[in-house]
């Protein structure tokens, strides 16, 4: 490949200074071959952000509006200049709080663009938000009118399509965001739960749906439902591909059914989910279905082992849905099963079964060996394993809790994400219908993870 060579400025001057917004210098350059040019006009405006929001219900944030030099109306993405010595990323969260009233949590960098590759002028840093969420008015200094819209993804693509968004660093950003999202998509190394049970999915969607709409607001219209779906045939199809579901879900006269479905409604409507990653929720779907798979009835106290047993089950049910294993699968999956299904001790205080978290070290060593690091099954498993290892509200103390040097050693930031999410969905699931406890719980979860990532 042949080494190419850039210009080099020999010297500049200002020949017109209209303050922050407009410096024109006077650049005297040499060519690659020696060559001298004189007056080569070099133009200077501030950098800016711009940023396409995703909102936490899958629409597109835009505007609708005019500007001095474009004819017409355009369509538009949040932006706005840098300021000096801002952080682009910065930039990029004040614009979108100011200009629309929305955060977000999980932020994209896109890349940097320079408008004119001959004479500068600026560069534009693009962003995609994800998760966003609305959480005041607009506080808005833009000259020109505007209105905004939400937009659909096959609206938005419609538009680009178009040409509607009629200024290059808008059509950009836009365009390198859904192809962002569409990579995404592709990156699911596992199958997604719609795969294998598309019918139960779709129930879960609509009772979602229909919860936001006020048109489910008590316990006796969830339970006809879900009883009401979960026929013979339905029951079947699930216990195909998650042996042990029939058994499970018929203790204590279908609560764990009940319980189950709701968790999966509570996870579709979390915000946290929401602003999670295409790959983070596929894995979050497959965690909150088999997470009680291992729980076994009792109708005086609760099953506090169950999350190793549930764990277990998992690592045995994920293979045969297609999800990915090493070679050291099949010669060590029984041991391991048995070490983690037998991992349980008597609480010395209240006598009660607990999971023995003195055999973690092994059972953690062994889902690395058999699943590898932080695959999709891998993370799954985990989750599960340690899904009631943390006391996230004091009314449901967990049997054996985690010490903080314990979650320290055994959480990364990816594996403490999607248990807070578990957490959130499990703990909304147990008071869906009672608005203040289950707005309590979710803010006893919030501030446990909270803690949990200031003292890390």
């Amino acid at each position: 490949m042949a080494k190419l060579r850039p210009w080099k400025t020999l010297a500049r001057q200002i020949i017109l200074n209209h303050g922050k917004f407009l410096v024109v210098e006077d650049h005297t350059i040499e060519l690659p071959d020696g060559e001298i040019i004189e007056h080569w006009p070099w133009v200077i405006i501030p950098g800016a952000a711009i940023v396409l929001a995703l909102t936490q219900e899958g629409e597109f944030v835009c505007f609708r509006q005019t500007k001095y030099a474009v004819e017409g109306l355009s369509l538009a993405p949040v932006g706005g200049m840098i300021e000096p010595g801002e952080i682009p990323l910065c930039a990029a969260k004040r614009e979108l709080l100011e200009e629309t009233g929305y955060v977000a949590e999980n932020w994209v960098n896109l890349g940097k663009y320079c408008l004119d590759p001959n004479r500068g002028v600026a560069d534009m840093h693009l962003f995609l938000a994800q998760g966003a969420k609305k959480v005041t008015a607009p506080d808005r200094d833009d000259l020109e009118d505007m209105e905004l819209l939400l937009l659909s993804r096959a609206e938005i693509e419609s538009a680009l399509e178009a040409g509607e968004f009629k200024v290059i660093s808008w059509s950009a950003v836009v365009a390198l965001a859904l192809q962002y999202l569409d990579r995404e998509k592709k990156k699911l190394s596992h199958p997604p739960i719609e795969s294998h049970l598309p019918q139960l999915m779709e129930f879960v969607s609509k009772l979602a749906q229909e919860y936001q709409a006020g048109k489910i607001t008590s316990w006796d219209t969830m339970q006809k439902e879900v009883f009401a779906f979960f026929t013979p045939e339905m029951m079947e199809k699930v216990e195909n591909i998650v042996p042990g579901w029939g058994k499970t879900v018929s203790y204590s006269n279908g609560l764990t059914l009940l319980h189950t479905t709701t968790a999966l409604t509570a996870l579709l409507l979390c915000p946290e989910f929401k602003s999670a990653t295409p790959s983070q929720q596929s894995l979050m779907k497959w965690v909150v279905l088999l997470h009680d798979i291992g729980k076994e009835a009792n109708p005086k106290r609760r099953d506090l082992t169950h999350s190793f047993r549930s764990a277990a089950l998992t690592g045995e049910i994920l293979p045969r849905l297609g999800f990915s294993t090493t070679s050291e699968y099949d010669e060590h999956i029984k041991d391991w099963v048995t070490l983690t299904k037998t991992a349980i001790i008597k609480n010395s205080e209240t006598g009660r079964e607990v999971q023995d978290n003195q055999k973690l070290p092994q059972i953690l060593a062994g889902i690395e060996n058999i699943f590898g690091f932080n695959t999709p099954a891998a993370l799954i498993i985990k989750t599960i394993l340690f899904h009631a290892s943390i006391t996230a509200v004091k009314e449901w103390p967990k049997g054996a809790p985690l010490t903080e040097i314990e979650i320290d050693k055994y959480f990364d930031d990816e594996l403490l994400f999607l248990i807070k999410i578990m957490a959130l969905a499990d703990s909304a699931s147990w008071s869906f219908f009672n608005l203040p406890r289950k707005e309590s719980y979710r803010e006893e979860v919030l501030e446990t993870y909270r803690r949990i990532k200031r003292n890390r």
